[in-house]
Parts: structure tokens; C-alpha cells; sequence
């Protein structure tokens, strides 16, 4: 499915149960547009620091501010604890380590 967020997670949604011989859905929203070269991709520094929506936003504003910034503001925040907890994690983890080999 490709028709874009959130369309293409609705319809999925919608059609799923009618759809029995159908087992895995995709939703690709804009990979089409990537692999036409319709669409550019985020420079590779900015992907592999998981801010390829953050250059989407500033490609698309129009279009995209309201589910970046508003719709997913929820899902975002969730990732933001998530990673403060994991650095968290990681932190103890050397500190403990450290305290470990010292004795």
C-alpha cells in the first residue's frame, strides 16, 4: 500500500478482515516516491542520525508539519524517554563496570 500516511494504515485497517488470503501488509507511503527519484532522501548523515523526518518536514512543511508535529508529538515523546532511559542504562551499566575492575 502506498497511498500515504495516514490513508494507507486506514484503509489496511478497514479491509484487513475481508482481505483473508492477504497475511503481511506494507505500508510504504513514500518509498515509491524515493525509489522514482520523485522524491529525494535525506542526506545520509542525517538518516543515520534518525533525522530523515526532520528533513522531510523542512522538504514538505506544508504538508507534513501537522502529522510531525502535532499528530506524532505523543509517539515522539515516547521515543525521547525511551532514549534518556537507555542512556540511563548505559551509563550505570559502565559505571558499574568501572567499579567492577577497580577492585
Amino acid at each position: 500500500m502506498g497511498v500515504g500516511a495516514p490513508k494507507q494504515e486506514k484503509w489496511i485497517i478497514k479491509y484487513r478482515s475481508s482481505l483473508t488470503e492477504i497475511k503481511t501488509f506494507f505500508a510504504i507511503g513514500a518509498t515509491i516516491d524515493f525509489e522514482a527519484g520523485s522524491l529525494r532522501r535525506a542526506p545520509a548523515w542525517m538518516s543515520s542520525a534518525g533525522l530523515e523526518w526532520l528533513y522531510r518536514l523542512l522538504s514538505e512543511p506544508g504538508r507534513l508539519w501537522r502529522r510531525y508535529l502535532v499528530e506524532d508529538l505523543g509517539f515522539f515523546i515516547l521515543i525521547f524517554r525511551q532514549k534518556l532511559q537507555m542512556n540511563r542504562t548505559k551509563k550505570n551499566y559502565r559505571r558499574n563496570k568501572n567499579t567492577l575492575e577497580s577492585r
